[in-house]
């Protein structure tokens, strides 16, 4: 189960589209594991796609394919600013990569990922 912090919640509902309902797009997390073992992520708005999982968390509409599943169980979602920079954070306790455990980590920009923008103007790291 993912789950998302208050900060994180406010950051997101606060940047979706209110037309974004009415086009049929929710957000969808994503991440996999890069070749240095660290686990890169991404968020961006998207449509359902077949076999994605879709899933309710405080009242924002995920969507996570079944290739990230197994890396997004147990992840929680902060939004931080660091050093004046907005960001998304995800906080792993699974991730044993070479990023693990400190600071700003892996980012990802594919598929209109956190670090092209995502949600807001932030990018996204993984602690």
């Amino acid at each position: 189960m993912l789950t998302l912090t208050p900060a994180a919640v406010h950051q997101i509902q606060s940047a979706i589209p209110p037309e974004a309902s009415v086009e049929g797009l929710a957000l969808r997390i994503a991440a996999r594991r890069a070749f240095d073992g660290s686990i890169e992520y991404a968020m961006g708005m998207d449509n359902e796609r077949e076999n994605d999982k879709s899933l309710i968390v405080d009242g924002i509409t995920l969507l996570i394919n079944e290739h990230s599943a197994d890396l997004l169980a147990g992840v929680t979602v902060d939004f931080v600013e660091e050093n004046g920079q907005p960001l998304f954070v995800f906080m792993n306790p699974n991730d044993t990569g070479p990023m693990a455990g400190g600071g700003c980590g892996s980012s990802s920009s594919s598929g209109g990922g956190c670090s092209s923008g995502g949600c807001s103007s932030g990018g996204c790291g993984s602690r």
